[in-house]
């Protein structure tokens, strides 16, 4: 398992999406404490019942100094 913190995760978003796609996992850590496990989901199809509005709610969500901004939100909500 591959740690990320959440700036390098926006910073080189791209590349670790070719990575989780490949079956790597990663450790996201922000503000120096592991937060979350990312992996790719095992049955992709549970995934497609999020609404457009879940998907961006989730998106914008706050988390102290780290959001995301328009260009980010509209660049993520493109990948779909």
């Amino acid at each position: 398992m591959i740690t990320v913190s959440t700036k390098e995760l926006r910073n080189n978003f791209p590349e670790i999406v070719k990575k989780l796609a490949e079956g790597q996992k990663f450790l996201l850590i922000h503000r120096s404490n592991p937060i979350a496990e990312i992996s790719k989901p095992e049955n992709i199809y549970s995934f497609q019942e999020a609404t457009e509005r879940d998907i961006e709610e989730s998106a914008v969500m706050d988390t102290g100094e780290d959001f995301l901004s328009k260009d980010e939100l509209n660049y993520y909500k493109s990948l779909k």
